[in-house]
This record gives structure tokens, sequence and C-alpha cells, in this order.
């Protein structure tokens, strides 16, 4: 966050994406590695689950 504030570039990002499978085990099934990423906006959001999610 502090680099969105401050408008740097990130070096490298990886994104995985994850699905559950008929047992509800996570598997990954996209990954995408970026470079010289640069974050326009974050917004982050209360869902439901155990995580905080960020739009």
């Amino acid at each position: 966050m502090q680099h969105c504030a401050m408008g740097k570039t990130i070096p490298k990002a990886k994104f995985e994406f994850m699905r559950a499978d008929g047992q509800g085990n996570p598997i990954k099934y996209f990954e995408i590695e970026l470079d010289k990423v640069l974050i326009g906006g974050i917004e982050p959001s209360i869902e439901p689950g155990p995580f905080l999610m960020s739009k």
C-alpha cells in the first residue's frame, strides 16, 4: 500500500488464482507474473469468509 500511495512501481508481482476441488481443497488454476507493476487503487472490503478482500 505504501508503494501505491507514493506512486512507485513494484519490481515483480505474482498472482495465483485458486478454486476448490471436489473435496473443498484449494487448487491453483491460473498464475501470472508481472514486471514493473503500478497499483492504480485499492478498495478494501469485508465479505463473508476468513479473509479481508481488496478490490
